[in-house]
């Protein structure tokens, strides 16, 4: 997939590509690879509900990922700021943002898949995410979800412009 994504954006100046996964650690950590009808459906935590919802979605296969947090990524490439953070990594978007405190507080808008059901093993549900949100000074602006899983516009309230 990222050889893919380098292919698609190699003409665009302004997409900067990283060779690693947000996790909530770093290092190595192993992804199950989607299969079948789609390819993008891989995930750092083992699918279940996921495997019933989509029976046509296969995860036959693992590979071992280098892996970075919010945060350390946010550093190690000098990010001071996030316009938009868009967050679609099949049921670890909380764990990352846990990781990424710092920068979050630097977060204007987040757009984020969540779920209603427990898709992947251990991936927390959307009241839970939500809630976690709004005790950061995020506001849901646009909730998009369709049957057990959707995306979700939050808006940082009170954003300062640094």
């Amino acid at each position: 997939m990222y050889t893919k994504l380098l292919t698609a954006t190699k003409k665009r100046q302004n997409v900067t590509c990283y060779p690693f996964a947000l996790s909530d650690n770093s290092g190595k950590s192993r992804i199950f690879i989607s299969g079948g009808i789609s390819d993008g459906s891989s995930s750092l935590l083992k699918p279940q509900e996921h495997i019933k919802i989509f029976p046509d979605v296969t995860f036959d296969e693992f590979i071992d990922v280098e892996t970075i947090t919010l945060d350390e990524w946010a550093q190690k490439y000098s990010i001071r700021k996030v316009d938009l953070l868009w967050l679609d990594l099949q049921g670890m978007e909380l764990n990352v943002l846990k990781s990424g405190l710092e920068i979050l507080k630097n977060v204007r808008v987040l757009y984020t898949e969540v779920s209603l059901v427990e898709t992947y093993k251990n991936a927390p549900l959307y009241p839970e995410f939500k809630q976690w949100l709004a005790d950061k000074g995020f506001n849901v602006q646009r909730e998009e979800i369709t049957g057990l899983m959707g995306n979700v516009l939050f808006v940082r309230q009170n954003f300062d412009q640094k």
